[in-house]
């Protein structure tokens, strides 16, 4: 219908398109669109639809509208058309949680993570850390298939487990994805259950994650994405020979994303080594 049409080409136009780059070269475009459907008398309830995606689109040039339409256009930058229905319901979660704004660290990130380019950010704890890259992790996670697509690794026990805690919630309306966290000091045996019920986005600390492997308790043969939160902090524990066996270990990688409060040398070196080219935010 007219509606589903309408909404189909506003999708188009900001399908793969930058929030900034879609606002000014496609205005004239939305506002064609708009003009078009309020020609269509049989379509009151397109109209009034497109005419309030407008009406955001024209606020948010002004700077002057809520940003949580904003997160909508991020998120489905560089996100196919079929996946759309699942980045909605991204949205959904973003607004149970609370957030109403954007920070600088998911505008610099989320984009090129769902384009899925390598990424290094500096963002200290409290700037959003875990959207930035939950975001993308969500999005790209094949729901149907039970095993291991994801890997975020934190320094700490209480980091990994507040990440599985931010995940789980923006996973909220994904009833089908399970986040599993392991840890250095819990129950081994508990953590190979959980792990055999096949989550798509493990949590862990190297160690522990180092242990499972070790004990082919965790398969990771399927992991395209891996991300390092607090990346410097974790490499400057001791962690580093852990860390650059864990990823020559995951041959399927496709995405490494960088997130530290500093940029340390250390740091740098992994980029060197396994990162392609990657998007310093």
């Amino acid at each position: 219908d007219g509606l589903s049409i309408a909404w189909a080409v506003i999708e188009h136009l900001t399908n793969k398109i930058g929030a900034k780059t879609m606002f000014a070269t496609h205005y004239h475009e939305l506002t064609e669109l708009e003009n078009r459907m309020q020609g269509v008398k049989n379509y009151k309830i397109a109209v009034k639809e497109i005419n309030g995606g407008i009406v955001f689109l024209r606020k948010i040039m002004r700077g002057g509208a809520n940003r949580s339409f904003g997160i909508e256009v991020a998120a489905l930058a560089g996100v196919p058309v079929e996946v759309t229905d699942r980045a909605k319901q991204i949205l959904k979660a973003v607004e149970r949680m609370g957030f109403t704004e954007l920070t600088e660290v998911q505008e610099k990130a989320i984009p090129p993570m769902l384009a899925g380019r390598d990424v290094i950010a500096k963002a200290p704890t409290g700037t959003g850390k875990t959207c930035a890259f939950g975001i993308p992790l969500i999005l790209g996670v094949q729901q149907e298939k039970h095993y291991p697509q994801a890997v975020v690794m934190a320094p700490t026990r209480e980091l990994a487990q507040q990440i599985t805690e931010d995940l789980r919630d923006l996973a909220h309306f994904y009833p089908d994805i399970r986040i599993v966290c392991v840890y250095g000091g819990a129950n081994m045996a508990k953590q190979v259950e959980q792990l055999k019920k096949g989550p798509q986005i493990v949590v862990a600390t190297p160690g522990r994650l180092q242990d499972h492997m070790n004990r082919r308790s965790i398969d990771i043969s399927h992991v395209k994405d891996i991300v390092l939160d607090e990346a410097a902090e974790m490499l400057n524990m001791g962690f580093y020979k852990d860390v650059r066996k864990i990823l020559d270990s995951i041959k399927s990688k496709q995405r490494l994303a960088m997130f530290s409060a500093t940029i340390s040398r250390e740091v740098m070196d992994i980029a060197r080594l396994v990162q392609c080219d990657p998007e310093e935010t």
